[in-house]
């Protein structure tokens, strides 16, 4: 997993896991998860985009997986 700002620069890195390893699980253990959540408790109004393998979260924008015909 890389974590890249809006001028792509490299922030954050997590290469512990194999391409096996479901989206989910290596957000859920990776250090950035829990900064990006700690932030959002302390009033912080950042955003990650992320795809739709992503769990929800306040601060984690990811695409709609089968949107209504027009709506795009």
């Amino acid at each position: 997993m890389i974590v890249c700002d809006h001028k792509n620069r490299i922030r954050a890195i997590d290469a512990r896991f194999a391409g096996s390893h479901h989206d989910a699980h290596i957000w859920r253990v990776s250090p950035i998860s829990k900064h990006f959540m700690d932030r959002h408790r302390n009033g912080f109004n950042d955003k990650l985009l992320g795809d739709a393998g992503y769990p929800v979260a306040d601060w984690l924008i990811k695409p709609y997986r089968d949107p209504d015909s027009g709506t795009l």
